[in-house]
């Protein structure tokens, strides 16, 4: 359950969103596990090669891809900076910085480029 890894709080290495938590393993591998909403219970972990995209990677992350998948892609998020969206930060290889706002099941519904050079 969620009430056993509690311990992560604070640790640099754990980010969690919503109902999800995000990490690199201890052999350099990306790991998201997925919790019940309403019951706190692992439903769901996978775990996926690190990967440092480049910004064309992010043009692979189409309307209607999980969570799941966009991590697959182009790696762990970095941050969420806004309020009442759904949206995580993704950086590429090159410093750039995407943005990728889902819906209710934590599925795409848009991808646009988060730093100053692509605002």
């Amino acid at each position: 359950t969620y009430d056993d890894i509690a311990w992560t709080d604070g640790d640099p290495r754990f980010q969690q969103y919503f109902n999800y938590l995000f990490c690199e393993t201890s052999d350099g591998k990306n790991m998201v596990a997925e919790f019940g909403r309403e019951s706190q219970i692992i439903e769901k972990i996978e775990v996926f090669p690190a990967v440092q995209p480049e910004s064309e990677a992010f043009s692979a992350i189409q309307e209607g891809m999980n969570l799941f998948d966009v991590v697959e892609k182009v790696g762990i998020p970095t941050d969420s900076v806004t309020f009442g969206l759904a949206t995580l930060n993704f950086d590429s290889a090159d410093g750039s910085v995407f943005r990728i706002t889902f819906d209710s099941h934590m599925c795409v519904i848009d991808v646009c480029r988060a730093d100053a050079a692509g605002a």
